[in-house]
């Protein structure tokens, strides 16, 4: 029997009292044989240890390994991705810059021969003649909506047409857009009508342009596939309103026209297509309008859907998100309002204008507001179209938008500036949608004589044109006159009240600036909030240029907690008041001027 055990079998022995020696022979012949057991299982044990040990290894290798063929997969994944994003960002770069420049290729010659239609309306034509040319304007003006429609699609797919957020007046905005097919539906004898349901504001903040834009072409399509009966477009609240005044608006078109079949109504919003494809060659059309009210819709936070009327005719239905108005936002919402205004045809000169304008809508709102006043007007999409027209043609005056594409109107203004003698070249007004005072020096310090905010006012653009002609008369050009579109609107209405009122002004404002000074000298942030935000909303009801601004910055410094360094704020507060107590006093001195000499020249007009 060997004379060393396994450690377990010896401790097991010794705990008996036993040792090898003393065992009887069958009991030693068992415990050798326990003895074996034992040292078999040790080395099973370290067999199937160094078995799992390796196995650990290889599983921890193979986990390596799988790992980085994963990363190295998801690298090249991640890599052909982004590869592909850039490729297709490429390709639409690519298609939009194609569109822009076959666009404008094919813009300047057809601005040309429209252009030149104007010339020859006004020279001694036949009747037929005339007939002609009208007939060639017409044709050129549909291709030319025909190339903006697809600049349009082209742009929103590129996701390049941003939203611009200003205050309007939802009436007037879908006012503007049915008197824009008005002439359309009274040839066909249609009925034109609109209701907007309770609750809705009055005045939103949003991209006005492209509500109107979208309503445009709902009602365009409605009056065009209807034949007879009428088209109507509800407004109402979508749901209550959300935080920070955020506001849902349903609309809806319906028409009593050729109706929709349902099977096929999805495809109505895919660019190109119409219904039925018999409708593009009795109605015509692009197929794009939908389209592109589809992706404006989504791209303002809402949807577009469309159905079958019941009785027949067609139902359109879209929502919008917009921000509610507030008090403020309705003061510059009702300055910019079109006011009525009358003048005699026997008054009107004839005036040749170009209308710089890269956008559809605001072209036709334009063009609109200008055969109001008894004018037509020549399109330019940019500012080299511009050029290039001026250089063609004389016009009298240039109404210039100052955002446009390849040549924006400020650097156009200053190369016609650059090339042309004051008394050669045209009047230039300028159109903005923005109406801050840096907008407005940016303009005159350009080189344009006049600026015009977005949406036109009717009465403001009756007065420019005046302007021009008295230009074109041989008249020297007139410095510009102060001016406050508020106050001159509140003096048309009623001259004494809006004296009274101006001067009680001037009052508040020399008393509430006592008080924000002795505020500000004792530290007292709540009492500089209070005054200093009383005395804002009165500055900008009465459409100060100045003041709001730096009463706004006193207030955001108070509010931030930095109320010890009002001080220096409140100095650029002195300074604009006393230019706004100027510019008040001047308006009201020229505003005064003029009333004296409608008077002294009233008994000569009523004859006595």
């Amino acid at each position: 029997m060997s004379s060393s055990h396994h450690p377990l079998l010896e401790r097991q022995l010794k705990r008996l009292g036993l040792t090898a020696e003393s065992l009887p022979a069958p009991v030693a012949a068992l415990v050798e044989l326990v003895d074996r057991t034992y040292r078999t299982a040790d080395q099973d044990r370290y067999l199937l240890e160094r078995s799992l040990t390796i196995s650990s290894q290889e599983m921890q290798s193979l986990y390596e390994a799988l790992r980085a063929a994963a990363e190295s997969r998801v690298s090249e994944m991640e890599r052909a991705v982004g590869e592909a994003r850039e490729s297709a960002e490429a390709a639409s770069r690519a298609k939009s810059e194609f569109l822009a420049n076959i666009s404008h290729e094919i813009r300047t010659p057809l601005n040309a021969v429209i252009g030149m239609t104007s010339v020859l309306l006004g020279s001694d034509l036949s009747e037929e003649h005339q007939d002609h040319v009208q007939t060639i304007r017409k044709s050129g003006e549909a291709l030319l909506g025909l190339i903006n429609e697809i600049l349009d699609f082209s742009r929103l797919e590129a996701g390049r047409m941003p939203l611009e957020e200003h205050p309007f007046l939802l009436r007037e905005r879908i006012a503007i857009a049915f008197e824009l097919v008005a002439p359309d539906a009274r040839r066909k004898g249609l009925r034109l009508s609109w209701e907007i349901g309770p609750g809705c504001p009055d005045v939103l903040v949003g991209d006005a342009a492209r509500l109107q834009q979208i309503l445009l072409n709902l009602l365009s399509n409605a009056v065009k596939f209807t034949p007879a009966g009428e088209v109507l477009l509800t407004a109402e609240l979508a749901g209550p309103e959300g935080d920070e005044g955020e506001v849902v608006l349903r609309f809806q078109v319906s028409d009593t026209g050729v109706g929709l079949p349902p099977d096929r109504i999805e495809e109505l919003f895919s660019p190109f297509l119409q219904a039925d494809a018999s409708t593009s060659r009795r109605y015509g059309g692009s197929g794009l309008g939908l389209a592109i009210s589809r992706r404006l819709v989504e791209r303002m936070g809402g949807r577009i859907t469309a159905e079958a009327g019941t009785g027949g005719g067609s139902i359109f239905t879209f929502t919008i998100r917009f921000h509610r108005g507030s008090e403020a936002d309705l003061t510059s919402a009702a300055l910019l309002s079109p006011a009525p205004v009358a003048i005699a045809s026997g008054d009107r000169e004839p005036l040749r204008i170009l209308l710089a304008e890269d956008n559809p809508l605001n072209q036709k709102v334009a063009r609109l507001l200008l055969g109001k006043l008894g004018y037509s007007a020549d399109l330019a999409a940019n500012g080299l179209e511009v050029l290039a027209a001026l250089e063609r043609q004389d016009y009298d005056v240039v109404l210039m938008d100052v955002m446009m594409p390849e040549l924006d109107g400020l650097e156009a203004t200053r190369r016609i500036v650059g090339r042309w003698p004051r008394e050669q070249r045209p009047r230039i007004v300028a159109l903005t949608a923005s109406a801050m005072r840096e907008d407005r020096e940016r303009c005159l310090a350009a080189g344009m004589d006049e600026y015009l905010s977005k949406p036109i006012d009717l009465q403001a653009l009756a007065e420019a044109l005046q302007h021009a002609r008295r230009e074109a008369k041989g008249e020297p050009r007139e410095p510009e006159a102060p001016s406050l579109p508020m106050i001159d609107e509140l003096w048309r209405l009623d001259p004494q009240e809006t004296t009274r009122l101006v001067e009680s002004f001037l009052v508040h404002l020399d008393l509430q600036l006592g008080s924000l000074r002795e505020a500000v000298e004792q530290g007292d942030a709540p009492a500089i909030e209070q005054v200093a935000h009383s005395l804002r909303g009165a500055s900008a009801t009465l459409g100060l240029p100045r003041l709001p601004d730096s009463l706004g910055d006193l207030i955001r410094l108070v509010r931030k907690g930095e109320a010890q360094q009002a001080g220096a704020v409140l100095v650029a507060v002195d300074e604009d008041a006393d230019r706004e107590r100027a510019l008040l006093r001047s308006v009201l001195a020229r505003r005064a001027g003029g009333l004296a000499s409608d008077r002294s020249d009233g008994p000569d007009r009523s004859g006595g």
